[in-house]
């Protein structure tokens, strides 16, 4: 079962404007059967983010993380905030959307994902009450 804080990869994400991508995202809250599972995109394109500082920048929309602070990425991580994803628990673990979806034996550490948290409170009108309520139980 995916846990708060774990990684999971989705080959061929579909943006809004039809393009695909692979995307790593990041669970943020823990989940039990088929519950529902909040995910947070990420991306190492820093053309958007030039002037981010390690943890949250509230002005520019992003929670940063160095490759030297946490290991489970290959490349300095941009948390794009707070653009938040609804999927089925299930979905991580069994490989669901025929495949495309894979659980990533990496994770946040609990002092980083704390941060996270931290920062995703200051985006509270923009997240969906039930939404604060599984990320912050």
């Amino acid at each position: 079962m995916p846990n708060r804080g774990d990684l999971f990869l989705y080959k061929e994400f579909q943006f809004d404007d039809g393009e695909k991508s692979n995307k790593l995202f990041i669970i943020l809250n823990t989940p039990t059967g088929a519950d529902l599972c909040l995910g947070i995109m990420t991306t190492s394109q820093s053309k958007w983010y030039a002037e981010a500082q390690r943890g949250c920048n509230e002005k520019l929309k992003c929670f940063f993380v160095p490759v030297a602070w946490q290991n489970c990425f290959d490349k300095d991580t941009y948390i794009q905030m707070p653009r938040i994803y609804r999927f089925r628990a299930d979905q991580i673990v069994d490989g669901g959307m025929g495949g495309r979806i894979q659980l990533i034996s990496k994770s946040l550490t609990k002092d980083c994902m704390d941060a996270l948290r931290g920062c995703l409170r200051k985006f509270t009108d923009d997240i969906t009450p039930i939404y604060l309520s599984l990320i912050f139980s």
